[in-house]
């Protein structure tokens, strides 16, 4: 067999040197296309329900509709620009996250009051989709030196996550504690479950997994939550099944002020194919209380 000039060895050996970052490239731009595939999909549908409802409004001929009409127009219309709006925010804070342009105001928060707030902005949406919504946590977490803006964020958006994924009859469970110098908060639910072979994919921008709800939404929820716990110092863990749901475990510290002062850029996450986050569970039965 010919033996190959040497030159054309070492161009063929830094060939194979590249060969890992002009695929891992090209999957960033397969993933990129599918996330402007979905996002513009996501973003007209509200503003064609905006245009068209207030077409209907303006263009009546002189006759506006009756009261009712005039309502169901106007909720149509306010609800497109909140899912409009939640699209921009979504878009906007992975930017900043990957810019490293994430802004973080430390101040101590009471973390069962921030907590109850999240949980209660949810409860409504639980129980018309027939899921009940249980919080187990003490009352008295004491305080946490955080973020109040992106600790809220980051809940909501894990519940928000649980509800949409668990079908009626299910329930999405809030735990919480601290413990010495860390704070423990898991989002538990029964629904769908993700695939072991989407978890190590988890938290990648644009991805969505196989059990997504349709496809829809923009894929960035938890490349979001990755960028902002990785902004307050933090860790997470998904442990997760197929139909038999998923729990989402986040620890901060305590004392957010050490943490900001080395912050680094998106976690990673710990992952595990079972459902259960940690060998010791936080949940006190005593705690548990239904919310919705």
């Amino acid at each position: 067999m010919r033996t190959l000039p040497k030159r054309e060895k070492a161009v063929k050996h830094r060939g194979a040197d590249f060969e890992p970052a002009r695929a891992g490239g090209l999957a960033g731009k397969i993933a990129k296309d599918h996330f402007f595939a979905h996002a513009s999909h996501e973003i007209r549908a509200p503003l064609n329900a905006i245009a068209g409802f207030a077409e209907l409004l303006a263009n009546c001929g002189g006759t506006l509709p009756g009261p009712d009409k005039q309502r169901e127009y106007a909720k149509i219309i306010h609800q497109s620009a909140q899912h409009l709006l939640s699209i921009v925010n979504a878009i906007t804070d992975m930017s900043l996250i990957q810019s490293g342009s994430v802004q973080v105001t430390l101040e101590q928060i009471d973390a069962a009051q921030q907590i109850d707030f999240c949980c209660g902005m949810f409860a409504l949406q639980a129980r018309q989709r027939g899921i009940a919504l249980l919080r187990a946590y003490l009352p008295a977490l004491g305080p946490v030196v955080c973020d109040r803006r992106l600790f809220t964020q980051i809940l909501a958006n894990l519940v928000s996550n649980a509800i949409k994924f668990t079908p009626a009859g299910g329930r999405v469970t809030i735990e919480a504690r601290a413990k010495a110098a860390t704070f423990v908060v898991r989002v538990t639910d029964t629904g769908t479950g993700i695939n072991a072979a989407d978890l190590s994919r988890l938290g990648n921008p644009f991805f969505q997994g196989k059990n997504s709800s349709g496809g829809q939404g923009t894929g960035l929820g938890i490349s979001i939550v990755c960028g902002l716990i990785g902004a307050l110092g933090g860790g997470l863990k998904i442990a997760s099944e197929p139909g038999r749901g998923t729990c989402v475990e986040i620890r901060l510290p305590v004392d957010g002020r050490a943490a900001a002062r080395a912050r680094a850029g998106p976690v990673t996450i710990a992952t595990a194919p079972k459902v259960t986050c940690s060998e010791v569970p936080i949940t006190n039965q005593r705690a548990v209380k239904k919310i919705a």
